[in-house]
């Protein structure tokens, strides 16, 4: 059944779910498979009625609208204003047919990201159309390139001295020259 979709519709007062605000909690791993970081979204009920049952909430990169990332929001929820904290993983490419997408990650300064609570529509709410955050950047490029940083002088070195009671001696090297071919 392609193209349907399916509406619980509810008598009487309706919930009403909007992200109010998506921020970055914490910093994962930059490697196939794991969590590059973890979004925290706080979901609040502006509804006159209270949420009592769970809907998923979608983190998207903006650049990239098939990478999604999905948490889930589950009540309760009280009705005008009561908030819940939903933590949205945000997984690192691992699949060989992500390596665009990969590259596109760490082409880009950064990324804006935004959730959607009830992205398929299925709550029958006030309001459909205040769903989504406002945008979060994102610097995964920063955060994945990130290298540590040079000795105080480039062209010093630590080099051991063959006594070994012998404290290591400072000698400076010369700048690399290129390779005559």
């Amino acid at each position: 059944m392609a193209g349907y979709k399916i509406l619980c519709q509810v008598a009487g007062p309706k919930t009403d779910l909007t992200v109010r605000s998506l921020t970055v909690k914490s910093w994962g791993a930059c490697a196939a498979g794991k969590t590059l970081f973890t979004l925290s979204a706080k979901v609040k009920n502006i509804g006159p009625a209270d949420f009592n049952s769970s809907v998923r909430i979608v983190a998207t990169d903006a650049d990239s609208p098939g990478w999604f990332n999905i948490g889930v929001v589950s009540g309760p929820i009280a009705a005008d204003g009561g908030e819940a904290t939903v933590d949205i993983p945000v997984a690192y490419p691992s699949q060989p047919n992500q390596t665009d997408l990969l590259n596109h990650l760490m082409s880009v300064a950064t990324h804006v990201f935004n959730a959607k609570v009830d992205d398929l529509e299925v709550l029958d709410e006030v309001s459909e159309t205040n769903n989504v955050s406002p945008p979060l950047d994102v610097a995964i490029k920063a955060y994945c390139t990130t290298v540590k940083m040079p000795p105080a002088h480039p062209y010093k070195k630590t080099v051991p001295i063959r006594k070994p009671d012998s404290p290591p001696v400072e000698k400076p090297l010369a700048p690399l020259q290129p390779r005559a071919r």
